[in-house]
């Protein structure tokens, strides 16, 4: 039987304790029953918390009384940041690298409301190809100069611009049939 599992294919993906992990720690504290104005830190939790009655309830007013009133100012809120955190594509066989930088896990308000809630990835080298660049590159990651930015700017605008032609072409000939 031992050589049946060592020769059992390893899984890439990491096993997950299954336990909640805040019953053993010295960081859990039970929740109060006070809601707070999305401080993050009221109940005392590990992680921030976003208050889900704090969302938006209408983003888009029908009435032109709502409509005519100043909005209220957009604030950004950084909930959580984690630099150099590292995103791979996990498959049974390989492990593609995805990107690195600081994740952060941004929180957009309103006034009173939260109106989203994102995560982002902020690379460490905004002009550098690596990751998903790598499957159309030879595979080192390498700086990109002003040329190549150009280049590939032009390809793309181009290529563009013959899907815009193609569709109105197509659109044409839909109106000349009809």
């Amino acid at each position: 039987m031992a050589s049946a599992s060592s020769n059992a294919k390893q899984s890439l993906c990491p096993e997950v304790n299954q336990s909640h992990p805040d019953l053993n720690t010295p960081f859990y504290t039970a929740p109060t029953t006070s809601t707070s104005a999305g401080s993050g830190t009221a109940t005392g939790g590990l992680y921030p918390t976003i208050d889900p009655n704090e969302l938006a309830e209408n983003l888009f007013p029908e009435t032109a009384e709502e409509d005519a009133a100043p909005p209220s100012p957009t604030t950004e809120e950084t909930a959580v940041a984690v630099p150099g955190a590292q995103f791979h594509l996990v498959d049974p066989d390989r492990s593609l690298d995805l990107g690195a930088g600081t994740l952060s896990v941004v929180r957009l308000r309103q006034g009173d409301h939260t109106v989203a809630v994102l995560a982002r990835l902020i690379p460490k080298k905004p002009h550098q190809r690596c990751g998903l660049f790598r499957l159309f590159s030879s595979g080192r990651c390498q700086e990109l100069s002003a040329d190549d930015v150009g280049r590939t700017l032009a390809i793309v605008v181009g290529i563009l611009a013959g899907i815009a032609l193609f569709v109105v072409f197509i659109s044409f000939l839909r109106k000349t049939c009809n």
